[in-house]
């Protein structure tokens, strides 16, 4: 049992997320892992030094058996995460204030070589813990938890009163991918995070964790951990603990003593508006370095409030625009979609009639498919919110399962076959407007089903019966668009091949709120013409939201004041995006295929075209190499 506990916490040290995600926590609230903040309910104290160490045989006490119960829960929701030994080692070699031979000369353990999870190569997780716990030492850790175990932005993951200034934190990317470095103070505009498996002398990845979602901070229990290595290494632990600590610091703050530092509990307190004793200049400072920096452009003009603006509530200004930005874009669905497709394999349809139940704490919904349905066929069904679940939308956990069931409908003279699907997709709109969600796990099914009763005796067809129930999660959706921030914006413009397709005099468009972007003038026939948006020129900004982009406006202009407007050919016009924080790809394809003449009936603003665009809008785009 010891070994479990200790595993629930070294999990946490290293792993890579699919991007699938994390599975939902089922543990709410107990006396091992108590809600912190209770208005929040996003962070848990896990103190496993705490916990009773005994073996499966030792349950008879009732509320020791719930506490094991507990923790095997949480243990089997952490573990889902793949874990790479190798990182494990090296993470727990500096947190303990030596290296990765020292432990491994200790415990006879060979040290793990690089490998990728789940590729288990050299010794295995379990004999590390085994390990760890003959050397008496205990981890706490403090763990963020919003939505479907998201985590937090780096800007908002703020750390708890009595969090030592060196500390291992667990966090993931973008791309989906995880990882485990050390942060030295944080809570302070001095953080730094340091990554020592990349290089025995520590690489500074502050700019690779500062785009990342943190969802734990793990710590040495000096207090639970015991035992002849821990008093050895105990001095030079809570040395790190000044060493490392000033390392970040200019002289002159280090004379000064511990630089400000923020806790969860005051970001509370200023998201309240209580502002009594807040270090409110700390909370700009600690933000002026994170990744949504370009918010500061935002702030309001003191010129337009009846009073001087002060440190807090800048602080408070800035705070509310990095919890919007963080919270899901997608947290409940509307106008929801089930799509069904069989195989084309030659017996992949059925003489059945096949249908679907979704499910979930929101209610249930049940619906036929198709009759007697021949291979390749597909449908896209709605399915009715309001009259199955009571309401026009529901929360995106709200569905946690697909049924598929089968049942006899024309004759029962002919037994129930089997059936091929090839996949299956949900689709639906999100809530918040401008954004789509899908499910795509299943798209690829490619599974045989037939009814459980199912022989081929005649008359001995059966009543409809489930066949097969297929779980789904929060993380399986996929939001589109990817991102909402944007670093790079490039157009792409082509004129048709008709005869006098070819446009006179300047052609020029506006996107969102841009100035006029020139593409020519004077094109003739199939011209096409592709280049790179200044974002700072037409924008004034590097970063721009696209939730701000909400139409393209093509122009037209006479090469003279006295000369007339001609007809012009539009073949298409789209544009690629490379997001802010992860560099993924997007690309607006709307307008790319218009094959439409324009010129001869400008609008008021002589705008000759207008088209309205919503963030739904953008697609996923793979990038190549010469993107950048």
């Amino acid at each position: 049992m010891h070994k479990k506990v200790v595993l629930t916490l070294t999990s946490l040290l290293c792993f890579q997320l699919a991007k699938a995600g994390v599975a939902d926590n089922p543990i709410r609230s107990t006396n091992s892992w108590g809600l912190y903040n209770e208005q929040r309910g996003d962070a848990i104290s896990h103190q496993f030094a705490n916990a009773k160490v005994v073996t499966r045989r030792d349950t008879g006490d009732d509320q020791t058996k719930v506490q094991l119960d507990k923790i095997d829960s949480f243990t089997q929701w952490i573990t889902r995460a793949p874990i790479r030994n190798d990182c494990f080692f090296v993470t727990c070699a500096v947190l303990l204030g030596t290296t990765p031979e020292d432990i491994s000369q200790r415990t006879g353990l060979p040290i793990p070589p690089e490998s990728r999870p789940g590729e288990g190569r050299g010794v295995s997780i379990d004999e590390m813990i085994q390990a760890l716990t003959r050397l008496g030492i205990r981890f706490r850790t403090w763990s963020f938890r919003r939505g479907s175990n998201r985590g937090v932005s780096e800007a908002l993951a703020l750390p708890p009163r009595g969090l030592p200034r060196v500390v291992g934190v667990a966090y993931r990317r973008p791309d989906g991918t995880g990882h485990v470095v050390i942060a030295r103070n944080p809570g302070t505009e001095h953080r730094r995070y340091i990554d020592y498996q990349a290089s025995p002398s520590g690489r500074d990845v502050t700019e690779d964790v500062r785009m990342s979602r943190i969802f734990a901070y793990i710590h040495v229990d000096i207090d639970a951990s015991s035992g002849e290595f821990f008093t050895t290494q105990r001095p030079m632990i809570e040395r790190m603990e000044i060493d490392y600590g000033e390392q970040d610091l200019e002289p002159m703050e280090v004379d000064e003593g511990e630089p400000d530092r923020i806790f969860d509990d005051q970001l509370q307190q200023l998201r309240r508006g209580e502002f009594n004793r807040l270090p409110c200049a700390a909370f700009i400072a600690f933000w002026a370095l994170s990744k949504n920096n370009h918010h500061k452009r935002l702030l309001p003009s003191q010129g337009l409030r009846p009073r001087a603006i002060t440190d807090c509530d800048k602080a408070r200004y800035l705070e509310t625009q990095l919890s919007l930005e963080d919270k899901p874009p997608c947290s409940k669905i509307k106008d929801l979609e089930f799509g069904f497709k069989l195989s084309e394999d030659l017996t992949a349809g059925t003489y059945d009639r096949i249908g679907a139940i979704l499910e979930g704490p929101a209610g249930k919904a049940e619906f036929t498919i198709a009759d007697d349905p021949p291979r390749g066929f597909s449908t896209r069904i709605p399915v009715d919110l309001k009259s199955s679940f009571g309401s026009d939308a529901i929360a995106i956990n709200g569905i946690n399962a697909i049924s598929l069931t089968a049942e006899s409908w024309r004759s029962h003279l002919i037994p129930n076959d089997e059936w091929k699907v090839e996949g299956i997709k949900l689709h639906a709109k999100c809530v918040k407007p401008g954004f789509e969600i899908s499910d795509n796990r299943l798209i690829s099914l490619n599974a045989w089903f037939q009814h459980p009763d199912a022989s081929w005796v005649p008359f001995t067809s059966s009543d409809k019966k489930i066949v097969r129930k297929l779980k789904i999660a929060p993380t399986d959706w996929d939001v589109s668009p990817l991102c909402v921030f944007i670093k790079n914006l490039k157009y792409s413009f082509k004129l048709g091949d008709d005869w006098f397709s070819g446009a006179d005099g300047p052609l020029s468009f506006k996107i969102g709120e841009s100035k006029q972007i020139i593409i020519g003038k004077d094109l003739p026939t199939e011209s096409s013409r592709s280049a790179y948006i200044d974002l700072k020129k037409v924008f004034g900004k590097d970063i721009v939201d696209i939730r701000d982009i909400k139409s393209l406006e093509l122009f037209d202009q006479a090469r003279s004041k006295k000369a007339k407007r001609d007809e012009w050919l539009l073949q298409g016009i789209q544009f690629e995006a490379i997001c802010a924080d992860d560099d993924k790809g997007m690309a607006l394809k709307k307008f790319g295929n218009k094959h439409q003449w324009f010129g001869k009936h400008p609008q008021a603003n002589g705008a000759v075209f207008r088209g309205e665009i919503v963030p739904s809008d953008w697609k996923e785009m793979k990038l190549n190499p010469y993107h950048y």
